[in-house]
Order: C-alpha cells, then structure tokens, then sequence
C-alpha cells in the first residue's frame, strides 16, 4: 500500500482516480499549511502538490521535485 499526500487543489475526476487504486491510500488535504506539510511527509510515499508550494518555501523544500504539466 502506498500513501499519497495531495496538499494542492485537484479535480474531482484525478482524486477519483486515485482513490480508486486499490494500492493508494489517498490523503487530501487541499489548503494544507507549508509548515504543516513538512511534519508529515516522512509519513507518506508520495506528495502532489502545486508549483505554488515550492515557489513560496524554494529555500526551504526538503526534497527534490519533478512536475507534470497538464493541459
């Protein structure tokens, strides 16, 4: 079972998607605070998050990062 942390807005169609893997425990948490972010993540295998995220706290995101582009 993996746990995925989603801290940023997602529709309604990809949180469905999630939840409906049977190996993901999906954790959605939209306006999550960056602070309280960075206490949890040691607890999960996955993060989605928005650009926004790592643009306000670059200095001092804990990880690397990749994005996905949507259309």
């Amino acid at each position: 079972m993996f746990k995925v942390l989603v801290t940023g807005k997602i529709s309604e169609i990809g949180l469905e998607i999630l939840k409906k893997e049977k190996d993901i425990e999906t954790d959605y948490r939209p306006d999550y605070p960056y602070q309280e972010v960075l206490k949890i993540i040691s607890n999960y295998d996955c993060i989605l998050f928005q650009k926004s995220l790592v643009a306000s706290n670059k200095k001092s995101f804990p990880f690397s990062t990749f994005f996905l582009n949507t259309l």
